[in-house]
């Protein structure tokens, strides 16, 4: 397989692991590159294909794992509320994606294996790409067969909550504890999902008004629909996020104009508590994905991007709240705030050494994966946030002297580089030069192409000038 298709497969397969809202990071993070006049590497070819994902990420029929259209339409409802993290803690409306197949396994093996059968055998001669009255009657098959999964699935959670025995055997086909929650979960959620889908529908648009307000006719709907249904606040709070495209911020100021104050402490006491949670929940999601980038593929692409949004949410969230009159949310605010500051101060800390692993990986090889490359790119993109963060992080110190740091690593390396590569006569095959080469693919992320091309020109002229 020629070299360049298997680069692309790789990156296709990437890709399409990724969230809608990470290849939209990653798409942001190419465009200010090019706005910038850098090209980054295989950049020509992860944008094309990111853009196209998210055009069929749009599609509520993509649920972004490998599933049949009977799997896919049966578990659309819960579509909103997948998370593709694993969280420590379990929370409600947060359904994990990895649950879903195991429990599709548990529904066609043992728990509904006739009645699954029974639609398969109605659905006989398919294709992935239904038309719109096969798609129609799709629907209505996978909604009947819902409520019986509900009844089903009911009925072995009560004969689980009676016996040791039948609750471990539960517990063991689904695949632990976890998962017998994310069961119970799915299964308020399948209840509630007409009455959630008519809320969004019918909720009104969550503008500001002059006052830097919720829109009064949203808090009123939103209180209407919270006093009927108190149990489905989660769930409001998920799809406010995840169909609204609200923020944890937002979330946090939501509760507190549903409160009518601004004191933290009245929201703890209140009945919308659970917004802020939710928030923080989300907050910290936020956090565990710029970690996640980090030792990933195009991690000087996504990391940045990723750790953008994380520190403006930090940023909003503490223009709101610092938390501290809280009795159990200042402790959580405070462990994740402290998480990503530790990351930033690492990648701070490691600058220069990770540019010098750069280097170090061109001399050795030159070509091929450059992961210290990729990863010294995206220490100094950090750098570059820390202007407008340090302060939130309380980095300034850490921070501060990093900018003249670079510029003298660049300084220094080139002007030794540049003598060697000229009372040596070292060519463009030399590890010395490919250094060079290294050392003008940092600075071009750093200072834009032109300082790339001025680079290059001293290269050139140094060679000429040994010859």
């Amino acid at each position: 397989m020629p070299n360049a298709q298997l680069k692309s497969e790789k990156l296709s397969e990437f890709l399409g692991g990724l969230s809608p809202k990470a290849l939209r990071m990653l798409v942001r993070s190419i465009e200010a590159s090019e706005a910038k006049g850098t090209q980054l590497t295989n950049s020509a070819l992860v944008l094309p294909m990111a853009q196209g994902l998210i055009r069929k990420t749009s599609s509520a029929r993509r649920m972004g794992y490998r599933s049949s259209p009977l799997q896919r339409a049966v578990f659309s409802p819960l579509q909103p509320f997948f998370i593709n993290e694993h969280m420590p803690v379990k929370t409600q409306g947060l359904i994990e994606r990895g649950f879903l197949d195991g429990f599709w396994r548990y529904l066609e093996d043992e728990l509904l294996k006739s009645e699954i059968e029974q639609c398969r055998h109605a659905m006989k001669g398919w294709h992935d790409e239904l038309d719109m009255e096969e798609d129609a009657f799709l629907q209505s098959l996978a909604a009947e067969l819902r409520k019986q999964v509900v009844k089903a699935a009911k009925e072995q959670i009560k004969a689980a909550d009676a016996s040791m025995s039948e609750h471990r055997k539960l517990r063991r086909r689904l695949g632990g504890e976890r998962y017998l929650e994310e069961l119970e979960d799915a299964l308020k959620i399948f209840e509630a999902s007409e009455r959630l889908r008519v809320l969004m529908d019918e909720l009104p648009p969550l503008e500001k008004d002059e006052n830097d307000l919720f829109s009064m006719k949203a808090i009123r709907y939103l209180r209407e629909y919270l006093q009927k249904h108190p149990g489905d606040i989660n769930y409001v709070a998920s799809l406010l996020i995840n169909r609204r495209g609200q923020q944890a911020a937002a979330l946090i100021e939501l509760a507190m104009d549903m409160c009518s104050s601004r004191d933290i402490r009245v929201v703890e006491e209140s009945t919308f508590k659970p917004l802020v949670s939710h928030a923080l929940c989300e907050f910290a999601r936020q956090i565990q994905g710029v970690e996640n980038w980090k030792a990933a593929p195009f991690c000087e692409l996504g990391y940045p991007e990723a750790l953008r949004e994380a520190l403006k949410s930090l940023e909003d969230i503490l223009l709101l709240t610092d938390f501290q009159k809280s009795k159990h949310w200042s402790r959580v605010f405070e462990q994740t705030r402290a998480f990503i500051t530790k990351m930033v101060r690492e990648d701070i800390e490691n600058t220069i050494g990770s540019m010098d692993a750069a280097l170090d990986e061109a001399r050795a090889k030159g070509s091929g994966e450059r992961k210290s490359l990729r990863n010294a790119i995206r220490v100094l993109k950090v750098g570059d946030l820390m202007p407008g963060y340090a302060q939130t992080l309380g980095l300034s110190e850490a921070s501060l002297p990093l900018s003249r740091k670079i510029e003298q690593y660049f300084e220094g390396r080139s002007n030794k580089l540049l003598s060697q590569i000229q009372s040596q006569n070292l060519q463009d095959d030399h590890k010395e030069v490919r250094a060079f080469d290294c050392l003008v693919a940092l600075g071009e992320n750093c200072f834009g192409n032109e300082y790339g091309s001025l680079m290059m020109k001293r290269r050139r002229a140094a060679q000429k000038a040994a010859a």
